[in-house]
């Protein structure tokens, strides 16, 4: 896929983007995630790549 837009890719052809599907998104390997924890009932905060 293009790892820019998440758009399907039929190969890599040359693409700078391309990344394989099973990839996180870029987003949840470098910034910091927020997840509602119903347990708790609060947001969590992540660090960067620790949900991957």
């Amino acid at each position: 896929m293009d790892g820019s837009t998440g758009d399907p890719l039929p190969g890599p052809n040359g693409n700078p983007y391309a990344q394989p599907l099973e990839d996180y998104p870029r987003l949840w390997r470098e910034s910091p995630v927020w997840v509602w924890d119903s347990q708790a009932r609060r947001v969590v905060t992540y660090e960067p790549g620790e949900l991957c």
